[in-house]
C-alpha cells in the first residue's frame, strides 16, 4: 500500500502543504527537478521545481517545493 497525501503543518499563521509519500520500497532518484520512489513494482515519479526531501524515514517521505506532476512510470 502507498499513499501520497499533503501534509499540512502550520508556519507563522499560514497553513503550508507538504507533499507526503507513505509505504514507498526506497527512494531511486533525486534532484531538485525530480524525485522517484520504488512502490511495490512500479516507480512512481514526482516532478517540479525546487524539490527537496524535508523527512525521510525507511517508508515514508515529505518533500517540498513545487510539485508539477505525480506520475507513475
Amino acid at each position: 500500500y502507498t499513499d501520497f497525501h499533503f501534509a499540512a503543518e502550520e508556519k507563522l499563521q499560514e497553513e503550508v502543504s507538504y507533499p507526503a509519500i507513505e509505504g514507498h520500497k526506497g527512494l531511486l532518484y533525486f534532484s531538485d527537478e525530480e524525485i522517484r520512489f520504488k512502490v511495490k513494482s512500479r516507480i512512481l515519479s514526482v516532478s517540479g521545481k525546487n524539490l527537496s526531501l524535508v523527512e525521510t524515514s525507511e517508508r515514508d517521505a515529505v518533500i517540498s517545493g513545487i510539485v508539477e506532476k505525480v506520475d507513475y512510470v
